[in-house]
């Protein structure tokens, strides 16, 4: 993705990017063929210079040949000829039919869930139509060169999907997705059940005033034919519904369970550590690292003040 033009990134992904290139390539592809036989010259470092690649021309020419000997079967039905030689700008179309093969790579940004700011979260559901899980310890890193990459700076698409997914080396449960593209909740609509457990009857007592409005909103959310609900006892809430509901009412949990807490850092009666405290406040910014950390590690806000 590193020797793609930027002209060519699409917001929609690094799939539609792709996608973009090789239009672009099949409509260079006999002019560079020919101009290559004329002068003797190098196919691939033709291709790059027409269209500003860093390399990997050879690469798109082998996709292109390959492409050209599939066109002798392409032309035995008529219909299939007609869509091959069409290109879509329809990426919903795309990332349904990405969602119907890969829909087991299915990836929410961990930032709305009070995870780190970069990381995404792995939603699966079985291929065979049973129930989708979510494996939330399961964490998906951009590949370097996404051209939909997060930052620090930038946050990016709330869903994903990707058509590859390699472990880390070290940590099983954290890896590199590989060719993401962006989808929309509402083209997410495999059967989903999420069930997770609250950690304190605080958090019991904070969710518990919502349910009603959040039940009252999935069942108003488009499309109303596909319905959704979530359920709380005890400590476990329960949803059920089609994955982007589902994926909607897990937003709504996670927003109810914000809250403002303060403490007061004088309320320890200790004279060394009151000086200390004092000393700490005369330089504001020694906080700056601690406060950073929390809010890309964990999507807490931390304010200090001396009143």
């Amino acid at each position: 993705m590193k020797a793609i033009p930027v002209g060519f990134h699409s917001p929609d992904g690094d799939i539609a990017t792709l996608l973009r290139v090789f239009d672009e390539v099949a409509r260079v592809y006999e002019q560079v063929i020919a101009a290559a036989q004329r002068t003797n010259g190098s196919a691939p470092r033709l291709l790059e210079r027409e269209l500003g690649l860093a390399r990997d021309g050879g690469m798109w020419l082998s996709s292109m040949r390959k492409y050209v000997e599939l066109e002798a079967a392409i032309d035995k039905d008529p219909d299939i000829r007609l869509i091959s030689q069409s290109s879509t700008v329809n990426w919903e179309r795309v990332g349904r039919a990405l969602l119907a093969g890969y829909g087991d790579h299915v990836w929410a940004r961990s930032s709305d869930f009070n995870g780190a700011k970069l990381a995404y979260f792995n939603v699966v559901h079985d291929r065979n139509g049973k129930l989708a899980t979510v494996k939330a310890k399961r964490r998906g890193l951009f590949m370097g060169g996404s051209v939909i990459a997060p930052s620090f700076d930038r946050p990016g698409p709330e869903l994903v999907v990707s058509l590859s997914f390699m472990y880390g080396t070290q940590d099983s449960r954290v890896g590199m997705m590989g060719l993401a593209g962006v989808i929309q909740p509402s083209w997410a609509t495999q059967p989903t059940q999420r069930t997770i457990e609250l950690a304190s009857d605080d958090e019991v007592k904070l969710l518990q005033p919502h349910l009603t409005k959040m039940n009252a909103d999935i069942a108003a959310a488009v499309p109303q034919d596909q319905p959704a609900s979530v359920a709380l006892a005890g400590r476990i809430v329960t949803m059920n519904g089609p994955l982007g509901k589902v994926y909607a009412l897990l937003r709504m949990t996670a927003n109810n369970l914000r809250l403002l807490a303060e403490l007061d850092l004088e309320a320890y009666d200790d004279p060394k550590y009151k000086k200390n405290l004092a000393d700490a406040f005369r330089f504001p910014k020694i906080f700056d690292t601690l406060k950073w950390r929390w809010e890309n590690s964990r999507n807490v806000r931390a304010y200090f003040s001396m009143i």
